[in-house]
C-alpha cells in the first residue's frame, strides 16, 4: 500500500512539472508575438517621425522603449490565457484528462501546480503596473515633448487642431514634409483681442527657426478676419508671418506627472492626502478627483490579478475545445481580452466621471469574468469528477 502511494505521489510530481514546463514555451512565444503586434501601431508612428520628419534614430529608439511597458501590462495576462488554452487544448486532444482521471489523479489538482507561477506573474505585474509603468508613461511623454520641442514642425499633424503654441490654435489640412509647405491653413490668434482673430490661407510654409522652442509660419494670400470695437474687419495680406512659441504650460505639463496613468502607488496616496486637505473647493469636484485617483490605484491591481481568473478560464476552454492548434488559442484569447479591455474602458469612463464607485469601476471587468470562469471550471473539471 505504501509503495503504491509513493508511486502515485511521484507520478503526481512529474505531472505537475510537466504542465509547468509545458506552459513556459507557449507563454513566451505568445508574449513576443502579441507584444510585437501591439507595438506595430507605435512602430508606424516611429517610422513616420524618422522618415518624414527627420527625427534622430536615438530618439526613435527611446520612444519605442518607453512605449513597451504600456503594451506589456496587457500582453502578459493575455499571453498567459493563450498559453493555458494551448496547453490544455493539447491535453484534451490527447485525452490526457481521461488518462489522469482513470489513474486516480483529479485533473483540477493540476492547476495547483500552476498556481505558483501565476502568483509570481501577478505579484510582479502589481509592482510593474504600480511603479514601472507610470514612470515609463511619463518618460514616453517627455520623449515625445523633446521631439516636438527640438523640431516643432513634427508636432503638426494634418487634420488636427494643434493647441501647443502660446496664444494660438493651428489647423493644417495637408502638409508636404519634404518642402514643409502647408495647405488650407487656419490660425486662431487668441492673444490680441477678446474675440479671436482668424487667419485663413490656402497655402503656406513652415520655416526653420534658430530657437527650437519656436516655429515660424509664413502664409500666402492670407485672409485675416477680426472684430475690433464691435466692428468686423477683413484684411487681405500677400504674406503673413507669425512666430509660434511652445507654451510654458505645455513645457511644465510635459516634465511632471500630469495624468493619473503616470502616478505610482505612492504618488496616488500622496495626491489623495492632498485632496483630503483641500478647502474651499466644491465637494462634487473633490469627489470626482478622489474617485479618479482611487480608480487608477485599483485598476493597476485589477489588471495584474486578472491572471488568476484566466487560470480558471484558460484550462476550461482548452479542454472544451480539445484542439492544440495555436491559432485557435490566439483567436479565443484575443477575443476574451478584447471584451475585458472594452469593459475596463467603459467602467473607467464611469469611474472618472464619479458615476460609479472607484473600487467597483476598477474591478467590475474582473468580476464579470470571474463568475462565468468559476462556473465553466466547475462544469468542465469538478462536475465530471464528482
Amino acid at each position: 500500500m505504501k509503495s503504491t502511494t509513493k508511486v502515485i505521489f511521484r507520478s503526481f510530481n512529474i505531472i505537475h512539472r510537466h504542465y509547468i514546463f509545458s506552459l513556459i514555451s507557449p507563454f513566451l512565444l505568445s508574449f513576443v508575438i502579441l507584444t510585437g503586434i501591439f507595438l506595430l501601431d507605435k512602430l508606424f508612428l516611429a517610422i513616420d517621425l524618422l522618415v518624414r520628419k527627420g527625427i534622430p534614430l536615438i530618439k526613435i529608439m527611446e520612444f519605442l522603449l518607453y512605449t513597451a511597458p504600456a503594451i506589456i501590462s496587457t500582453t502578459v495576462p493575455t499571453s498567459l490565457l493563450v498559453a493555458l488554452i494551448i496547453v490544455f487544448g493539447r491535453a484534451g486532444e490527447d485525452r490526457e484528462d481521461i488518462i489522469l482521471l482513470s489513474s486516480g489523479i483529479p485533473v483540477y489538482r493540476i492547476l495547483f501546480s500552476l498556481l505558483i507561477p501565476v502568483m509570481v506573474i501577478s505579484s510582479f505585474m502589481i509592482f510593474f503596473n504600480g511603479y514601472i509603468l507610470p514612470r515609463a508613461n511619463l518618460e514616453w511623454r517627455k520623449i515625445l515633448y523633446s521631439i516636438y520641442s527640438k523640431k516643432p514642425s513634427a508636432r503638426i499633424e494634418p487634420g488636427e487642431f494643434i493647441e501647443d503654441f502660446k496664444g494660438y490654435t493651428l489647423y493644417v489640412e495637408r502638409m508636404d514634409s519634404k518642402t514643409n509647405e502647408i495647405y488650407n491653413v487656419m490660425l486662431y490668434n487668441k492673444v490680441r483681442t477678446r474675440t479671436p482673430t482668424t487667419i485663413l490661407a490656402s497655402r503656406g510654409r513652415i520655416i526653420p527657426y534658430y530657437d527650437r522652442d519656436k516655429l515660424l509660419v509664413e502664409l500666402y494670400n492670407a485672409d485675416i478676419h477680426e472684430v475690433k470695437d464691435s466692428t468686423y474687419r477683413w484684411i487681405r495680406s500677400d504674406t503673413f508671418s507669425v512666430l509660434l512659441r511652445i507654451s510654458k504650460e505645455m513645457k511644465e505639463y510635459n516634465l511632471h506627472p500630469g495624468r493619473e496613468s503616470e502616478y505610482t502607488f505612492s504618488l496616488i496616496l500622496r495626491k489623495l492626502k492632498e485632496v483630503k486637505e483641500m478647502k474651499n473647493i466644491p465637494l462634487d469636484i473633490l469627489k470626482i478627483r478622489r474617485n479618479r485617483l482611487w480608480h487608477e490605484f485599483y485598476k493597476k491591481i485589477s489588471l495584474a490579478l486578472i491572471s488568476f481568473v484566466f487560470l480558471f478560464l484558460g484550462p476550461s476552454i482548452g479542454l472544451l475545445v480539445r484542439k492544440s492548434n495555436i491559432g485557435t488559442g490566439y483567436v479565443i484569447g484575443l477575443i476574451i481580452f478584447s471584451i475585458y479591455y472594452l469593459l475596463a474602458a467603459a467602467f473607467e469612463n464611469l469611474g472618472y466621471q464619479g458615476k460609479v464607485n472607484a473600487l467597483l469601476s476598477a474591478f467590475a471587468p474582473f468580476f464579470f469574468f470571474l463568475l462565468p470562469s468559476i462556473f465553466i471550471f466547475w462544469r468542465v473539471f469538478l462536475r465530471n469528477e464528482l
